[in-house]
């Protein structure tokens, strides 16, 4: 899900949802959300659902990016990177 807004997002507190690092064993660095296009999620936060269901959050100024990982290792040949 991608969220814009003309506000700023001055960073989200999700401390309640313990979240963890980026670790290359959990998942990829990039998420593929169109075939053609994939963002790079490398500072976003992770929080992982009881039953495993990994999610990652970022957010840049305007936007809020929010990942469901059904694949964690999506192949991105032919994507553009963004962010």
């Amino acid at each position: 899900m991608l969220l814009e807004t003309d506000k700023t997002f001055n960073g989200l507190n999700l401390e309640r949802f313990n979240p963890i690092p980026w670790n290359t064993q959990l998942r990829g660095q990039h998420f593929l959300y169109l075939p053609e296009l994939a963002f790079d999620c490398s500072e976003g936060t992770n929080i992982m659902r009881e039953d495993g269901v990994l999610c990652t959050v970022q957010n840049r100024e305007t936007v809020v990016f929010f990942c469901i990982w059904n694949d964690r290792f999506p192949d991105i040949s032919g994507a553009t990177i963004v962010i």
